[in-house]
């Protein structure tokens, strides 16, 4: 998918690098509006971070310059108290959902104080950048009234398809990415600095929605074939019960 390969290309899409302008006038609008502080120059891509060509009309970007904020949650983690509000770690980054059921809560002002400078909305994406599962990804859902600790980073994509971006953090080119930049041993951890840098392949805005449909409808059919295969498993070993008993 990330490498053009999945659907064709249609000549009519505008290209990538015309998305590129409107992101970044979007991008100057919010900078004038006091939304974000104006982004610092990004390096240009060097031949060596480029895997493999792209069709026309795909452009190579550092992930930062799609988005319109990286950032992390609260470095001093607040106290944890038994109700409140809810407060998201790495363990409730699960693989494509977030997991409300085992999460800590904290009071109403660490939880305002949290989200001044980590606000949560619905279609961001969560990285875990702490631990374990570093590199796990999920999308913030309709429920996105929550805070966050530092073990997870939140990217704020900028008129981008939300879901192409999931896909594209969870490929083997970000992933690699991802290990590559990862720093320490036990509790490894990635810094915002090099998520901002991660080498992002962008195509047109409506091959991104194509992408996304294409991959939708392969997934639901895997899942199909998955229950097809669990209930033939099923049969089976119902046979060799039945077989088993007359012996």
């Amino acid at each position: 998918a990330v490498m053009g390969r999945l659907v064709e290309q249609d000549p009519n899409d505008p290209p990538a690098s015309e998305l590129l302008k409107e992101i970044e006038s979007e991008k100057q609008r919010l900078v004038k509006a006091s939304k974000i502080k104006q982004p610092k120059p990004l390096p240009p891509i060097k031949p060596e971070e480029v895997p493999h060509e792209l069709p026309q009309g795909w452009e190579w970007v550092r992930l930062d310059a799609v988005t319109s904020k990286i950032t992390d949650g609260d470095h001093k983690t607040p106290p944890r108290i038994s109700e409140g509000q809810r407060l998201l770690s790495a363990k409730n980054v699960r693989d494509g959902y977030l997991d409300f059921e085992n999460c800590d809560f904290i009071s109403e002002q660490h939880y305002q104080k949290s989200r001044e400078r980590c606000l949560p909305e619905t279609g961001d994406l969560l990285i875990v950048s702490v631990g374990g599962t570093i590199g796990r990804t999920s999308l913030v859902p309709q429920d996105s009234d929550f805070a966050l600790v530092r073990s997870v980073a939140l990217i704020k994509p900028l008129l981008l398809n939300s879901q192409y971006l999931k896909y594209a953090m969870d490929s083997e080119l970000l992933q690699v990415s991802i290990r590559g930049r990862k720093r320490g041993g036990a509790q490894p951890c990635l810094y915002l600095s090099e998520i901002q840098l991660f080498p992002f392949s962008l195509p047109p805005l409506p091959e991104q929605h194509r992408i996304v449909a294409r991959i939708d409808q392969l997934m639901a059919r895997c899942d199909e074939l998955d229950e097809q295969i669990d209930a033939a498993t099923g049969k089976q070993i119902e046979l060799l019960g039945a077989v088993m008993a007359e012996a």
